[in-house]
């Protein structure tokens, strides 16, 4: 995806893509609300129901531009979006979720680190009967790609995204029906450092009907993520270099060797190889942590993600 020429660019453009859900009022006025007053700031609505939107007064906000595709999916509709956005950042909101008071604001002073590719802060998960069941706040700053690709979740509606970075790397990939933001996430990971701040910024539904099957989906799509983006030469000093301890120098050949089965099932040997060698160098690397049972811990288990209370 090449990078548009911005006219008159602001701080932020939040993109919300919709299939016409009512929130979507609620997800617009949660952005349009925000008391901010450092740089402008605009929102991108892009309607995917291949139908007009009913009118609604945030319509006539000068600071609401409304895109119509047709029924193209997530990434094809963020992409669109991010597109025609004057925004130095780019944020991308689902049309049920919403900005909590101060997002805007919290995100600002990252931004005067221009090394800064990715900031994010906490998320709330609220049930069906707008009713907090959980939050989530990760502290991961840097370089933490070794974090991200092992499984660590950042919420894309908490994020704030450089968008020269976001264009750089062809912003999300199609090919991803499920967990294309965190496909997005490690490949921005891959190349640029991250920030966090303390606030809490978005409240994200939760959805408690997933099924099975579609857990499975995502699984997959995550190890063809992970496997993709380790193929990159750059992507093994960039983890090993984000270590921080014994736990996360453990998930170095574990990532590894996750994708060593994942590539065996599929008869790629020639990756299955590459991958096992580069498997074998990290426990080499990181072999002075072998006496430590958070190592051990980390290359013979999955990562769980525990910061959601």
């Amino acid at each position: 995806m090449s990078s548009p020429v911005l006219t008159d660019p602001v701080f932020t453009s939040t993109i919300i893509p919709t299939i016409g859900r009512e929130s979507l009022t609620r997800a617009v006025e949660s952005v349009l609300n925000q008391k901010f007053d450092k740089d402008a700031f605009e929102v991108i609505v892009v309607n995917d129901t291949g139908a007009k939107l009913p009118h609604r007064p945030w319509h006539d906000s000068s600071r609401v531009r409304i895109l119509d595709t047709n029924k193209c999916e997530r990434c094809f509709a963020r992409n669109a979006g991010a597109a025609i956005a004057k925004g130095r950042y780019l944020h991308f909101l689902d049309d049920d979720d919403w900005l909590l008071p101060g997002a805007l604001e919290a995100w600002w002073v990252p931004t005067q680190d221009k090394t800064i590719a990715w900031i994010y802060g906490g998320t709330h998960f609220i049930d069906e009967n707008g009713q907090l069941i959980a939050k989530h706040k990760l502290q991961y700053g840097g370089n933490c790609f070794s974090q991200i690709t092992s499984g660590e979740w950042i919420q894309l509606g908490a994020s704030l995204i450089k968008s020269s970075a976001f264009f750089e790397i062809g912003g999300f990939d199609p090919d991803y029906l499920m967990a294309e933001d965190k496909d997005l996430c490690r490949r921005i990971a891959l190349y640029w450092d991250f920030a966090f701040t303390a606030s809490d910024i978005v409240c994200f539904l939760r959805d408690r009907t997933t099924t099975s099957t579609e857990y499975e989906f995502a699984s997959y799509h995550e190890i063809k993520s992970r496997n993709t983006v380790l193929s990159q030469k750059e992507a093994f000093t960039r983890m090993h270099s984000s270590i921080t301890d014994a736990y996360w120098a453990g998930k170095l050949p574990r990532a590894y060797l996750t994708c060593v089965w994942w590539n065996l099932k599929k008869r790629r040997l020639g990756q299955a190889f590459g991958k096992a060698i580069r498997a074998f160098y990290g426990f080499v690397l990181t072999s002075k942590h072998i006496t430590d049972k958070k190592y051990w811990n980390a290359l013979t288990k999955p990562h769980i993600n525990r910061n959601i209370y």
